[in-house]
């Protein structure tokens, strides 16, 4: 039977989507943005709409309008596979190199090469959002939560102040909107406090009498001020929670490809267009070999030495 999808692994898939469209990406991740499948598929057919795909969005409904030029060139060659925008959107690597396994399946079998493709030129020279550019917005969105919940600033004003000096002047309004307090000063009224008069009610001699600037000036600010130390504690939170990410997609990159490689010792495949010895005919050796590959470290991921004693330990009498 036919699989609807390749068995690259993700390091294949990105060295082929770099070469096929002279790109750098360096995670699946950045496949959802929609661009890049939006010019794989113009490598077949040739007819996308490039000149309106933006490659490089950063916005979950910048990804979205690419993902509906996608779904028009499905719906003009009648290609019947549902495309899982809402899932794509979110950038998580399940989701992304699934799809992209089955792009690369589709492309091997329909894929022509009758004429020179220029992919530079094809999308005006323009190039993929970074994959740091794409996670941001959503680590700042869960801070930001947090920090509604503590009565503070919402989402788009926090997202503002982590990118932004501490103090946020608030534009001029657009033309034919009226002019809108920043969200954090509306909920927190500042009491304005006009100078006091001398014991008597007279004004001082030669004192000017006081004016709609004076009154200005002693009114709140117009910007937005956070707390110094509320700032940087959001800006640690912010710091803490990219680290965990980092480690979490490495650790996840790291298990996949053992968690793959053991699929293709037991099912005799083929891996990077080599094809691979015969899985053991026996238990214990299929066991041993299984064993050898979820055991075996690569820089990054050592096993302290107790640590590894302790599985050794474990391991007799398996």
């Amino acid at each position: 039977m036919a699989s609807w999808f390749s068995h690259d692994s993700k390091s294949d898939l990105i060295n082929w989507v770099n070469d096929l469209l002279k790109l750098n990406i360096t995670r699946v991740e950045q496949c959802g943005n929609g661009a890049i499948h939006c010019q794989i598929f113009d490598t077949i057919y040739g007819d996308v709409q490039m000149s309106k795909v933006k490659f490089d969005a950063k916005a979950e409904h910048e990804f979205v309008a690419n993902f509906k030029i996608l779904q028009n060139c499905f719906d003009r060659h009648r290609i019947p596979n549902a495309i899982p925008v809402d899932r794509l959107v979110r950038c998580k690597f399940q989701d992304n190199i699934e799809f992209l396994q089955w792009v690369k399946k589709y492309w091997d079998d329909h894929y022509q090469p009758t004429s020179v493709y220029d992919p530079i030129k094809r999308r005006s020279g323009r190039g993929v959002a970074p994959a740091v550019a794409m996670v941001p917005s959503v680590l700042r969105k869960a801070v930001a939560g947090t920090w509604v919940q503590q009565g503070g600033l919402g989402t788009v004003e926090l997202a503002k102040e982590l990118e932004a000096p501490a103090e946020v002047a608030a534009g001029p309004a657009p033309k034919g909107l009226p002019a809108r307090a920043p969200a954090a000063a509306a909920r927190r009224p500042t009491k304005s406090v006009s100078p006091k008069a001398p014991a008597g009610g007279n004004s001082p001699p030669g004192a000017p009498a006081p004016s709609a600037t004076a009154n200005r000036h002693n009114a709140a600010p117009a910007g937005v001020t956070v707390p110094p130390a509320e700032l940087a504690a959001l800006r640690g939170q912010l710091a803490a929670l990219t680290a965990q990410l980092d480690v979490a997609t490495r650790e996840r990159d790291f298990y996949y490809d053992k968690l793959r490689e053991i699929e293709v010792v037991m099912g005799g495949g083929e891996e990077d267009g080599q094809e691979q010895p015969e899985p053991p005919s026996t238990v214990d050796g299929m066991r041993d070999m299984v064993l050898q590959i979820l055991y075996r470290t690569e820089e990054g991921f050592e096993v302290p030495e107790d640590e590894a004693a302790e599985s050794k330990g474990g391991l007799v009498g398996v």
